[in-house]
């Protein structure tokens, strides 16, 4: 497995993720802050995984997401239709 740093993970998602609006005002912790403490997290989860079984993990944690982003981003649109 790769071996890569929370930090460097961190700054790898806040890539990924410069251009969305992540409005997270209402919270107490910034989107930094969250980023980094999920960076972290899943450092820790796949480092206690063999290559094998992190590799079916990082997949199927993909289509998951992917799927979730997909349906949020239908919703969005179907509120936006509405208004």
């Amino acid at each position: 497995m790769t071996k890569i740093t929370p930090e460097e993970l961190y700054i790898l998602a806040k890539e990924a993720l410069a251009g969305y609006n992540i409005d997270l005002s209402e919270q107490p912790v910034s989107v930094d802050a969250y980023l980094k403490l999920t960076a972290y997290s899943v450092i820790e989860q796949f480092s206690k995984l063999k290559d094998e079984e992190a590799e079916a993990a990082f997949m199927a944690s993909i289509t998951a997401l992917t799927l979730e982003n997909f349906l949020l981003n239908l919703k969005l649109l179907k509120m936006q239709k509405i208004e």
